[in-house]
Protein backbone atom coordinates (compact mmCIF):
# COMPACT_ATOMS: atom_id res chain seq x y z
CA UNK A 1 0.00 0.00 0.00
CA UNK A 2 1.54 3.24 -1.12
CA UNK A 3 0.44 5.09 2.20
CA UNK A 4 2.72 7.09 4.35
CA UNK A 5 2.37 6.50 7.93
CA UNK A 6 1.89 8.93 9.92
CA UNK A 7 4.66 10.17 12.25
CA UNK A 8 4.42 10.88 16.41
CA UNK A 9 7.42 11.77 16.68
CA UNK A 10 6.94 16.31 16.54
CA UNK A 11 7.93 17.58 12.43
CA UNK A 12 7.59 20.62 11.41
CA UNK A 13 7.05 22.13 7.72
CA UNK A 14 9.44 25.28 6.68
CA UNK A 15 9.87 27.32 3.70
CA UNK A 16 12.82 25.81 1.88
CA UNK A 17 16.32 28.54 2.09
CA UNK A 18 19.83 28.34 2.63
CA UNK A 19 19.23 29.68 5.96
CA UNK A 20 15.85 28.68 8.03
CA UNK A 21 14.44 29.79 11.17
CA UNK A 22 11.77 28.02 13.68
CA UNK A 23 10.52 27.34 17.08
CA UNK A 24 11.52 24.14 18.12
CA UNK A 25 8.20 21.96 18.53
CA UNK A 26 9.19 20.04 22.05
CA UNK A 27 10.67 23.06 23.76
CA UNK A 28 10.04 26.70 21.71
CA UNK A 29 13.93 27.15 21.64
CA UNK A 30 14.96 29.21 18.55
CA UNK A 31 16.55 27.09 15.83
CA UNK A 32 18.71 28.09 12.93
CA UNK A 33 20.05 26.06 10.25
CA UNK A 34 22.45 26.98 7.28
CA UNK A 35 23.27 25.53 4.55
CA UNK A 36 25.25 25.82 1.26
CA UNK A 37 22.25 25.23 -1.04
CA UNK A 38 18.50 25.05 -0.36
CA UNK A 39 17.18 21.80 0.55
CA UNK A 40 15.00 19.51 -1.46
CA UNK A 41 14.33 16.75 1.17
CA UNK A 42 13.34 16.15 4.58
CA UNK A 43 16.42 15.71 7.20
CA UNK A 44 16.69 16.10 10.35
CA UNK A 45 17.78 18.84 12.85
CA UNK A 46 19.15 18.86 16.79
CA UNK A 47 17.56 21.31 18.98
CA UNK A 48 20.13 23.24 20.67
CA UNK A 49 18.24 23.43 24.16
CA UNK A 50 16.46 20.18 24.79
CA UNK A 51 19.07 18.19 22.11
CA UNK A 52 15.79 16.54 20.71
CA UNK A 53 15.82 15.26 16.97
CA UNK A 54 13.28 17.57 14.62
CA UNK A 55 12.28 16.31 11.31
CA UNK A 56 12.37 19.11 9.17
CA UNK A 57 10.32 19.16 5.87
CA UNK A 58 11.23 21.64 3.16
CA UNK A 59 7.94 23.70 1.78
CA UNK A 60 8.67 24.08 -2.03
CA UNK A 61 4.93 25.31 -3.04
CA UNK A 62 5.17 28.60 -4.76
CA UNK A 63 1.79 29.42 -3.91
CA UNK A 64 -0.37 29.07 -0.48
CA UNK A 65 -2.96 27.38 0.30
CA UNK A 66 -6.33 28.11 1.82
CA UNK A 67 -8.11 26.04 4.25
CA UNK A 68 -11.60 24.74 3.21
CA UNK A 69 -14.46 22.29 3.58
CA UNK A 70 -16.23 21.83 0.58
CA UNK A 71 -17.73 18.80 -0.61
CA UNK A 72 -16.19 17.11 -3.53
CA UNK A 73 -17.04 14.18 -6.59
CA UNK A 74 -13.88 12.19 -7.81
CA UNK A 75 -13.80 9.41 -9.90
CA UNK A 76 -10.91 8.00 -11.77
CA UNK A 77 -9.74 9.87 -15.03
CA UNK A 78 -11.31 7.47 -17.82
CA UNK A 79 -14.53 8.71 -16.07
CA UNK A 80 -16.48 11.72 -17.12
CA UNK A 81 -19.39 11.98 -15.47
CA UNK A 82 -20.54 12.64 -11.78
CA UNK A 83 -23.33 10.46 -11.99
CA UNK A 84 -20.58 7.38 -12.90
CA UNK A 85 -21.51 4.24 -9.83
CA UNK A 86 -17.97 4.43 -9.11
CA UNK A 87 -17.47 8.04 -7.99
CA UNK A 88 -16.55 8.95 -4.82
CA UNK A 89 -17.08 11.24 -2.42
CA UNK A 90 -14.50 13.53 -0.06
CA UNK A 91 -14.23 16.84 1.37
CA UNK A 92 -11.51 19.50 -0.24
CA UNK A 93 -9.72 20.20 3.38
CA UNK A 94 -7.04 22.96 1.08
CA UNK A 95 -6.93 24.40 -2.08
CA UNK A 96 -3.71 26.35 -3.93
CA UNK A 97 -3.51 27.69 -7.61
CA UNK A 98 -1.31 24.38 -7.65
CA UNK A 99 -3.71 22.27 -6.26
CA UNK A 100 -5.86 20.90 -3.22
CA UNK A 101 -6.19 18.07 -0.71
CA UNK A 102 -9.00 15.83 0.13
CA UNK A 103 -10.11 13.95 3.13
CA UNK A 104 -12.47 11.09 2.76
CA UNK A 105 -13.61 7.66 4.43
CA UNK A 106 -11.21 5.11 5.25
CA UNK A 107 -13.82 2.44 4.77
CA UNK A 108 -13.81 3.55 1.17
CA UNK A 109 -10.41 3.43 0.38
CA UNK A 110 -9.41 0.55 -2.24
CA UNK A 111 -5.74 0.33 -2.96
CA UNK A 112 -6.14 0.57 -6.42
CA UNK A 113 -8.30 3.91 -6.77
CA UNK A 114 -6.17 6.17 -4.32
CA UNK A 115 -2.86 6.12 -4.94
CA UNK A 116 0.12 8.04 -6.16
CA UNK A 117 0.22 9.17 -9.99
CA UNK A 118 -3.22 8.00 -10.63
CA UNK A 119 -5.41 10.54 -12.49
CA UNK A 120 -8.78 11.54 -11.10
CA UNK A 121 -11.35 13.80 -12.29
CA UNK A 122 -12.71 16.31 -9.64
CA UNK A 123 -15.97 18.03 -9.31
CA UNK A 124 -16.19 21.14 -6.75
CA UNK A 125 -17.88 23.84 -6.94
CA UNK A 126 -16.18 27.42 -5.48
CA UNK A 127 -17.61 30.68 -4.51
CA UNK A 128 -19.06 33.18 -5.47
CA UNK A 129 -20.67 31.43 -8.31
CA UNK A 130 -20.81 28.07 -7.06
CA UNK A 131 -20.98 26.45 -10.67
CA UNK A 132 -19.69 23.16 -10.79
CA UNK A 133 -16.07 22.73 -11.59
CA UNK A 134 -14.57 19.44 -14.13
CA UNK A 135 -10.87 19.38 -12.74
CA UNK A 136 -8.52 16.86 -13.51
CA UNK A 137 -5.64 16.06 -10.99
CA UNK A 138 -3.10 13.74 -10.35
CA UNK A 139 -2.65 12.49 -6.92
CA UNK A 140 0.57 13.18 -5.16
CA UNK A 141 0.41 11.52 -1.75
CA UNK A 142 -2.02 9.37 0.32
CA UNK A 143 -1.81 9.52 4.11
CA UNK A 144 -4.19 8.06 6.55
CA UNK A 145 -5.48 10.05 9.28
CA UNK A 146 -6.52 9.21 13.15
CA UNK A 147 -9.93 9.00 12.47
CA UNK A 148 -10.68 6.64 10.44
CA UNK A 149 -10.26 8.92 7.43
CA UNK A 150 -7.36 9.22 4.92
CA UNK A 151 -6.49 12.51 2.50
CA UNK A 152 -4.91 12.85 -0.71
CA UNK A 153 -2.85 15.54 -2.35
CA UNK A 154 -3.38 16.05 -5.71
CA UNK A 155 -2.08 18.75 -8.22
CA UNK A 156 -4.34 20.01 -10.38
CA UNK A 157 -3.42 18.96 -14.58
CA UNK A 158 -4.30 21.13 -17.31
CA UNK A 159 -6.39 23.52 -15.99
CA UNK A 160 -8.05 26.14 -18.82
CA UNK A 161 -8.29 29.28 -18.38
CA UNK A 162 -11.86 29.11 -17.04
CA UNK A 163 -10.41 26.95 -14.14
CA UNK A 164 -7.27 29.36 -12.92
CA UNK A 165 -10.07 32.24 -13.25
CA UNK A 166 -12.46 30.75 -10.96
CA UNK A 167 -9.85 29.48 -8.52
CA UNK A 168 -8.23 32.51 -8.36
CA UNK A 169 -11.14 34.38 -7.87
CA UNK A 170 -11.96 31.96 -4.59
CA UNK A 171 -8.48 32.30 -2.99
CA UNK A 172 -8.06 36.24 -3.15
CA UNK A 173 -8.56 37.71 0.56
Amino acid sequence: MNITEPDDSKSLTVFAAIIMTFSCPHCGEPVEIKSKAVPHNDFEALCPKCKVSIRVKPNHRHSNRKKVSIPLAYLPFDSDTLFDRIGKKGTMIDISNIGLSIKADMNKFPELYEKPGNILVLFFSLRPKDKVLNVKGEIVNVTPGRDKSFQMGVKFLHLTQHHKKAIGSFLMP
